[in-house]
């Protein structure tokens, strides 16, 4: 019975609306951690956790990188990882009164489910040409998800300037889906996003560490 109630309570809490906090004339929600908001000058918010991902040594293999899936000198290996767990936003009250939609998320704790994936390794170089010595392979080091306060540029300071020199890194950076139009359009924040969540940055936010990694100026910010 004890069990039974427990896992109601998990249940409930990891679900739970989140108590919005007031910065600058702005409504944030506050992380599942009771972390309080830095003090200084600029503008503070909540930003997104990215998952982050760095090479791993593994022990050496040739990877086949031809098209002859039939050779007898390669075979096929298949890999998995294991589930897991991570904390999401997600829609509460489609009723939800509130101007800001961010007061209209919940935090819930969500299975990940395990990646499959595979590859054809060479079991004789001397009869294959097409492949690759592979040393290192990619692997998840810190799962994302939570949130932090990040110092963000204030809405004010957003000027077209600013926002075309951001598109214009995103370009150069090859974000070819946006165009250099002055304005923080759904493009933009899209891709801006994507180049957060690419680099493990957190994301959701316009952060001065997202303008220092793309060597946009902010000088006068």
């Amino acid at each position: 019975m004890k069990y039974i109630i427990f896992l109601y309570v998990l249940l409930i809490a990891a679900c739970t609306p989140l108590a919005p906090r007031e910065y600058g004339g702005s409504t944030y929600n506050s992380s599942r951690s009771a972390d309080k908001m830095p003090k200084g000058p600029g503008c503070y918010a909540k930003a997104l956790a990215s998952d982050q991902y760095g090479d791993k040594d593994v022990v050496p293999y040739y990877k086949y990188t031809g098209n002859d899936l039939i050779n007898p000198n390669i075979r096929l290996v298949e890999k998995s990882t294991a589930p897991t767990t991570k904390w999401v936003k997600k829609k509460a009250d489609r009723n939800c009164l509130s101007s800001n939609p961010e007061d209209c998320l919940v935090w819930c704790l969500v299975e990940v489910p395990g990646e499959y994936y595979s590859y054809h390794e060479v079991l004789d170089t001397n009869k294959v040409k097409d492949f690759k010595l592979v040393t290192k392979e990619q692997t998840l080091i810190k799962q994302g998800g939570y949130t932090e306060w990040k110092r963000v540029v204030c809405e004010p300071q957003l000027t077209l300037q600013l926002i075309e020199d951001i598109q214009n890194a995103l370009l150069e950076k090859g974000y070819n889906e946006l165009s250099v139009t002055g304005t923080f359009d759904v493009v933009t924040k899209g891709s801006l996003t994507q180049y957060q969540k690419d680099h493990g940055l957190f994301f959701g936010q316009v952060t001065f560490e997202t303008l220092d990694l793309l060597g946009v100026s902010y000088e006068k910010i």
